[in-house]
């Protein structure tokens, strides 16, 4: 993200410490979403461009898992939001993954 803002510049326009912004360009995977919102409003992106690279793992990840167990995508990702919740018979599945 160039927006012409140094570190320290960046974490006082959104409200974090200086140290949260190296932890954005270190581990950008760790960083909560709403950190990245702040991020990419501050500096002029539009926030959608930094989640294509995690959206696309999350969707692969979201399948694989839904393969392994025997479920759609769709109930995995209603699992994810609360709005359902797993049989037993999908729980043991779960838990009993490496």
């Amino acid at each position: 993200m160039e927006a012409g803002l140094t570190q320290l510049q960046l974490a006082a326009e959104i409200g974090k410490s200086r140290d949260t912004i190296l932890n954005v360009e270190k581990e950008p995977d760790l960083v909560t979403l709403e950190t990245c919102n702040a991020c990419a409003l501050a500096c002029g992106v539009d926030p959608a461009t930094l989640y294509d690279d995690r959206l696309a793992f999350l969707s692969d990840a979201q399948d694989g898992l839904a393969k392994k167990i025997g479920v759609s995508r769709t109930t995995i990702k209603m699992w994810e939001h609360g709005q359902v919740y797993p049989q037993l018979s999908y729980l043991r599945k779960l838990l009993s993954m490496e």
